[in-house]
């Protein structure tokens, strides 16, 4: 019998920063994998990691350690879509589609345009 995921709630998704525990992404035309503690990384994303506050606001530190506000809402009633908005430079628009969160971690499909380059991506995020 297949378990049913746990709904993912606002309480659960501001109880702590989320760090990645693997990413395969499509950069324009260039390919990033990473997953902690792995060999075989295109990427370091250690120190990178992304706090979801209660009102709707946030701080994504990237792994030099450099920060940057963002706002976020979930845009559905089963919480399986969030889209948030990186407060850099050029502001950007991140929309986590496809959310599941099972075992403790958060699985989504990502997307958004950075300095023209369309991003795409498939990860898995856990408590930090």
């Amino acid at each position: 019998m297949q378990e049913k995921d746990t709904l993912l709630t606002a309480a659960i998704f501001t109880a702590h920063p989320w760090k990645i525990k693997e990413i395969r992404a499509l950069v324009g035309s260039n390919y990033i994998y990473y997953v902690r503690g792995g060999s075989s990384n295109t990427q370091n994303l250690d120190n990178e990691y992304i706090t979801f506050n209660a009102n709707n606001t946030g701080v994504y530190t990237a792994n030099d350690g450099s920060q940057n506000s963002l706002t976020w809402n979930f845009t559905d009633a089963t919480n399986t879509r969030i889209v948030w908005l990186w407060n850099l430079p050029q502001p950007v628009n991140v929309t986590w589609e496809n959310i599941v969160y099972d075992d403790g971690a958060i699985r989504y499909t990502e997307y958004f345009t950075q300095f023209g380059v369309n991003i795409l991506s498939s990860a898995i995020r856990i408590p930090k």
